[in-house]
C-alpha cells in the first residue's frame, strides 16, 4: 500500500499550526515558508501511514479542530491552519488514533530541514554535487507524486459531476485567455462536493531536477449568497511547461463534461471580478 505523511507544522510568528499531508514534508515545507514565514521544525510533528488512512485522519482533525481554525482569505493551504493552542489536543487525538489501531510510537517530533536550493559553485567537490543531485531528484519525484495525486482526485470530482449532471447545475465557457467553470449548489451534499473540489485544487507544485520550483496557488470566486462559485483556468501561451501540462490535463477533463449541465435550466452568470484559480508560476 502506498504511504504518505501527515504533518503538523508549527509557525511561531503566526502562533499557528498547519495540519496537512505530503509525500515529502521537506519539499512541501519549502513552498509554505515562502508565503507563511518560518517553521519551527524541531517543534513540528509527522507520522507516515497508508495514504487512505492519512487522508481520513487529516479530514477528521480538520473537523475536530474547526473551533480553533485560523481565518485567512487567501494563501497556500489557508484552510489548514489552526491556533497553536490546539496543538496539545491534536497530538492527543493522533496518539489515541494510533494506539487504538495498534500503531503506537509512530508520531515523531522534529522534521528535517527542507532542501535549500543554491547555485552549485565550481569549488564544490564531486561528492557534494552528487548529494545535491540526489536530493533534488528525490524532491522532484515526491512533488510529481503529490501533483499526480491531486490531479487524480480532481478527475474523481469530474466523474461525480458526470454522474450528477441532471442534479447539479454547472456550466463552462472559454473567454479570451481563460476557461471559466461555474457551479451552483443548493444543498449540503452539493456544498460538500464544492468544498472537495476547492480542496483538491487548492495547490499544485513541482520541483524540477535542477531544484527550481514552480507552484500554483488557487482561489475561487463567489457570487452573492455563495450559491455560485467560479473556477478560472488560464489558457494563454508561453507559460512554464509544468503549468501548461497541468492546465491542459484539467482542461481536457472539464471538456468531457457538457458545456452546460441538464440541471442548469438557466445560464450561470460569469463572475467578472473572480480571481484566477491557476495563477502564473512562482520560482524559488
Amino acid at each position: 500500500m502506498k504511504k504518505t505523511h501527515l504533518y503538523i507544522l508549527v509557525f511561531p510568528d503566526r502562533a499557528a499550526i498547519k495540519i496537512g499531508k505530503a509525500n515529502s514534508i521537506r519539499a512541501r515545507a519549502n513552498t509554505l515558508v515562502k508565503y507563511w514565514g518560518a517553521i519551527d521544525y524541531n517543534s513540528s510533528y509527522s507520522v507516515e501511514l497508508e495514504e487512505k488512512i492519512v487522508f481520513n485522519l487529516e479530514t477528521a482533525l480538520h473537523r475536530l479542530m474547526s473551533i480553533h481554525a485560523m481565518s485567512y482569505d487567501e494563501g497556500d493551504g489557508k484552510k489548514e491552519f489552526f491556533s497553536i493552542e490546539a496543538l496539545g489536543a491534536v497530538l492527543e487525538h493522533v496518539n489515541l488514533f494510533l494506539s487504538a489501531n495498534g500503531l503506537p510510537d509512530l508520531l515523531k517530533k522534529g522534521i528535517p530541514l527542507p532542501i535549500i536550493n543554491k547555485t552549485v559553485s565550481k569549488q564544490k567537490t564531486q561528492p557534494s554535487q552528487r548529494k545535491n543531485f540526489l536530493a533534488n531528484g528525490e524532491a522532484f519525484v515526491n512533488s510529481m507524486q503529490d501533483c499526480i495525486s491531486t490531479l487524480k482526485n480532481w478527475f474523481r470530482v469530474i466523474n461525480i459531476l458526470q454522474y450528477y449532471e441532471s442534479k447539479i447545475p454547472f456550466q463552462y465557457d472559454i473567454k479570451e485567455d481563460a476557461l471559466l467553470f461555474r457551479i451552483k449548489y443548493k444543498n449540503d451534499m452539493q456544498e460538500r462536493l464544492i468544498s472537495r473540489m476547492d480542496r483538491y485544487l487548492s495547490f499544485f507544485y513541482v520541483i524540477d531536477i535542477s531544484g527550481k520550483q514552480t507552484s500554483w496557488n488557487t482561489t475561487r470566486g463567489e457570487l452573492g449568497d455563495r450559491e455560485i462559485i467560479q473556477i478560472r483556468i488560464v489558457l494563454k501561451e508561453n507559460l512554464h511547461p509544468y503549468e501548461t501540462f497541468i492546465n491542459q490535463q484539467i482542461l481536457s477533463a472539464i471538456k468531457m463534461l457538457p458545456k452546460r449541465s441538464e440541471a442548469a435550466k438557466e445560464a450561470l452568470p460569469i463572475l467578472e471580478d473572480a480571481p484566477l484559480l491557476l495563477s502564473g508560476p512562482v520560482f524559488s
